[in-house]
């Protein structure tokens, strides 16, 4: 049994010691949350303003945009978003705003709050 055990220690050792080990980790919690939405009834879950589920559209684009997937996988499972893409044009629209062209390769997250601080700035 204790070699068991210390074959499991030494696994878990070696995985920490990797890269891997966290998108392991993320890759696991979305999937025992996946398991457990699907048991939950559909009625405990409460129901946020169209507001919240727009800003978790906005970061979910910031978390894809800074590659980290496993991150965006968790709060889409855990808000209760659909698994349905949302183009930039679309969060745009919502927002009233226009694509300039200049901005692409920023999610809108990062250009709004660049936006705000340069105005905060100049207003100094």
């Amino acid at each position: 049994m204790a070699l068991k055990e210390d074959l499991i220690e030494a696994l878990t050792e070696s995985l920490r010691e990797t890269e891997n080990f966290g998108k392991l980790k993320a890759a696991l919690k979305v999937e025992l949350l996946n398991i457990l939405s699907k048991s939950e009834q559909p009625a405990s879950r409460p129901e946020y303003p169209k507001e919240i589920h727009f800003v978790n559209k906005l970061i979910r684009e910031y978390l894809k945009w800074v590659i980290d997937k496993s991150t965006a996988s968790i709060l889409q499972t855990e808000s209760g978003m659909d698994d349905s893409p949302v183009s930039r044009s679309d969060l745009l629209k919502e927002l009233n705003l226009k694509d300039d062209g200049q901005s692409d390769d920023m999610p809108i997250l990062l250009n709004l709050v660049s936006t705000f601080q340069k105005i905060s700035e100049s207003s100094l």
